[in-house]
């Protein structure tokens, strides 16, 4: 799964107020939002396993996850928007 998002937003009175991320806690709170979808998803029967899971259940390999580190890029602020739109 590929996201891209800006490090900052547009406050109430119209004015651009940056955001720091520490990457650590980002991939943390990332990783337990995806495998929090997912697994209300899976509950709701949504998510259907595919053969390739074997014996595994999805609840099992989700709670896996865990256990695993997901790479979280933070790119450097930059003042090119076009090198942004053409990603």
């Amino acid at each position: 799964l590929h996201a891209s998002v800006t490090q900052g937003g547009i406050t109430k009175d119209n004015q651009w107020k940056k955001l720091f991320f520490k990457k650590d806690i980002l991939m943390k709170m990332w990783r337990y939002a995806v495998i929090n979808l997912l697994r209300k998803q899976y509950q709701q029967g949504s998510l259907n396993p595919c053969k390739e899971l074997g014996n595994q259940s999805v609840p099992y390999i989700l709670s896996k996850q865990y256990d695993k580190y997901w790479q979280v890029h933070c790119a450097k602020p930059h003042n090119n928007p076009k090198k942004d739109l053409k990603y």
